[in-house]
């Protein structure tokens, strides 16, 4: 009896996890000793658009990565992930099955037996392609303001809410014969 309720509890227990692993909102992807994937969660055939069959048994580096946007080779991460043992925060372009891009953040672990013997890899992924785009349209819009600014032909001064000036554009400075910006910030 205490056999058959050790296999219950395992099996709950085993029941739990792969629930707590499909039904997690990002993507979590299980390597094996290999680099071949071994099982994904539903987060991550939402995210490539994909099912798990056309992902499971690819090696990681047949995954298309935009070339040349990423800062680190596919490589570099690799040798990175074998050296340290964890990856996080790492931004990467990868052309879905459907031909369009993603942006992912990634954070990668090594899985490792009792002995410290590396058995696979975990990754979890999110798509944070809306952010990049919402940062990216931010930066075009600072950029328009501040060309704005500082093209005008009229002098204008900005100041923070206690009276100190925090910008001022070329007009300003030549009005009042400054000759750089750093000369008139932080007066009042």
């Amino acid at each position: 009896t205490e056999r058959v309720k050790a296999e219950i509890e395992i099996t709950k227990t085993k029941a739990y996890l792969e629930n707590i692993f499909m039904t997690s909102v990002d993507g979590v992807i299980i390597g094996d000793s290999e680099g071949k994937i071994a099982g994904v969660n539903k987060a991550v055939e939402k995210i490539f658009n994909c099912s798990s069959d056309e992902l499971v048994g690819k090696h990681t580096t047949e995954m298309e990565f935009v070339k040349g946007k990423d800062k680190k080779s596919g490589k570099e991460l690799i040798e990175q992930l074998l050296r340290e043992g964890t990856i996080s925060g790492v931004e990467r372009t990868l052309i879905k099955a459907d031909g369009n891009s993603v942006v992912l953040e990634m954070n990668i672990a090594l899985l490792r037996d009792a002995e410290g013997n590396m058995t696979g890899s975990v990754a979890s992924i999110r798509d944070i392609t809306d952010r990049k785009q919402a940062e990216e349209k931010l930066v075009e819009t600072r950029d328009y303001l501040e060309n704005i600014l500082e093209s005008s032909l009229d002098g204008i001064v900005v100041s923070d809410n206690m009276g100190y000036i925090i910008r001022v554009n070329k007009a300003f400075r030549d009005m009042l014969g400054y000759r750089e910006e750093g000369e008139i910030i932080g007066k009042h």
